[in-house]
């Protein structure tokens, strides 16, 4: 069951005792606690040049409860991931210095980095580019124009998918309204998929 101060407060000592007599059903938590409890101290680098991208990542996911790193280009992208061990990475494929499928080759190749997920975000959203890129080793793929709010879901279970947190990212799933996470990719369990709160697009 539960904790009452992971409920918000929200369970009284009669309903309580009543859910421990089989009388009213016991309470779950939203999917919003779940999701930060997720999030709580993991790190997630994003290897992005645009700005406009780094700042709304960047908000969405400290709002979320995530420590961001940022490299703007390829070359400090991979620096960067093999120094920090972040616990997922946001990879754009188009950058300067080294771009994003080396850089997936580079990681996934490494054994120091080869667990770390990688989440690849690009405007390239043509079959065979998403083919290529989980190919060379993705672990999820996710085209431009995005919404904030499913990117960040795909995040945390991206971080999830970690033996440490696979029974948490498990529990989650067991009472997700809108699309369950299988790894960091996705499966329907309802007809609703999760409304953008914003979304951007590429200029």
């Amino acid at each position: 069951m539960w904790p009452e101060s992971f409920l918000g407060g929200k369970v009284t000592k009669l309903s309580q005792s009543r859910a421990r007599e089989g009388l009213v059903p016991r309470l779950r938590p939203s999917k919003a606690l779940v999701m930060s409890a997720l999030a709580m101290e993991d790190t997630v680098l994003i290897v992005e040049d645009e700005s406009d991208v780094v700042d709304l990542l960047r908000y969405n996911l400290t709002k979320a409860g995530f420590a961001v790193l940022i490299a703007p280009d390829g070359l400090s992208g991979l620096e960067m991931a093999r120094k920090n061990r972040p616990d997922v990475v946001i990879l754009d494929l188009m950058l300067p210095g080294m771009d994003g499928h080396s850089i997936c080759k580079a990681l996934k190749h490494d054994p120091h980095t080869e667990g770390i997920p990688i989440l690849m975000l690009t405007a390239k959203s043509q079959p065979d580019e998403r083919v290529k890129g989980l190919e060379i080793g993705a672990d999820d793929y996710v085209t431009k124009p995005f919404s904030p709010r499913e990117l960040v879901l795909r995040v945390a279970c991206c971080a999830a998918s970690a033996p440490a947190r696979a029974a948490t990212c498990s529990n989650w799933m067991n009472f997700s309204s809108i699309r369950t996470p299988s790894r960091c990719g996705w499966k329907a369990s309802g007809s609703n998929s999760p409304p953008p709160s914003s979304s951007f697009s590429p200029s």
